[in-house]
């Protein structure tokens, strides 16, 4: 399969390179507009700006790709709080370019594979919550994915996927964006992971945190079985961050629990449940996680501590 991979310098996308730079069967292109801090062979790396439409149209037009896997995004929800507009143009703009491009070649139909976010559902109404649930998204990066989610359903009605990630973590993960990965760093240092004030009396928010790895099995077997669809690929737990802190207190073997009367969680945090239903694409095509939470921590922190520079 001929793979045309954006985001080739973030997180998710260094980590499928890796995986790719293994698998003889695919050839894959990968772009970014920086230079990714690890490129692998095998693999065709380019400088390629999202945002200008007329480079990525002719790019898959000379490529001719089986599947577009767009994994570029500006991920984090704060920057989108202070200033919406970067990251709805970096979100929503390149994805409509990249539909663009999908829908000129159409000798090649590729599909466009989406990576999305749990942060779509905001508040739901059940929990498990399941693809058909009505999005909700409470900050402007989850109502950059949502709006990105819409655009591709109806421009690429049959050829398309789009797999709602559960909170990644994982080797590269930043500790800015992830709340593993931010209690790894700090647990790490021996240091204080703060809460709020009476931490057994606050109904703390929950995620559905799922291991990198994880996403990428999913990804590879939604493309593998050539479905069109809206999917969870997620860890299909829930626990609160408070849970998740004691666990990489205990996995790392330093840090600790303090209560700090500063602290406070974002508006519309507290509370605020994730927890993703699986069984879709464990029955569609047979995504299972294969990584569990504590191994995951482990992991991710055995990459931190070998890559001191790195963790943040």
């Amino acid at each position: 399969m001929k793979l045309f991979l954006t985001g080739a310098a973030g997180f998710i996308g260094m980590s499928y390179c890796e995986r790719l730079a293994t698998t003889a069967s695919h050839e894959v292109t990968a772009v970014d507009r920086r230079e990714p801090a690890e490129k692998f062979g095998g693999i065709s790396y380019h400088t390629l700006d999202l945002l200008d439409v007329t480079a990525v149209e002719k790019v898959v037009r000379e490529l001719r790709p089986d599947a577009i896997v767009h994994l570029a995004a500006q991920a984090r929800v704060d920057p989108s709080l202070v200033d919406p507009i970067p990251t709805f143009r970096d979100n929503v703009q390149a994805t409509l370019n990249l539909i663009s491009a999908a829908r000129v070649e159409s000798a090649s139909s590729p599909v466009l594979v989406y990576a999305s976010s749990e942060t779509v559902y905001g508040p739901a109404p059940s929990y498990p919550t399941g693809e058909g649930s009505q999005l909700n998204p409470q900050s402007p990066y989850a109502a950059s994915k949502a709006a990105s989610e819409l655009l591709v359903r109806s421009a690429l009605p049959t050829r398309h996927l789009i797999l709602r990630s559960g909170m990644g973590y994982g080797p590269r993960s930043d500790p800015r964006a992830q709340v593993i990965a931010r209690f790894i760093q700090i647990a790490l240092r021996d240091g204080d992971l703060h809460f709020p004030p009476g931490v057994t009396k606050v109904t703390h928010p929950t995620r559905d945190v799922n291991y990198v790895s994880n996403f990428l099995d999913g990804l590879d077997l939604a493309l593998a079985s050539g479905v069109s669809g809206t999917f969870n690929i997620a860890s299909g737990e829930e626990h609160s961050v408070l849970d998740l802190a004691r666990l990489v207190i205990r996995v790392v073997g330093r840090g600790r629990i303090r209560e700090n009367p500063e602290f406070q969680y974002r508006s519309g945090e507290v509370g605020l449940r994730t927890w993703l239903d699986i069984s879709l694409a464990r029955k569609t095509f047979g995504y299972v996680p294969k990584i569990n939470l504590e191994e995951g921590i482990r992991l991710t922190a055995e990459w931190m501590m070998s890559h001191p520079l790195r963790d943040g």
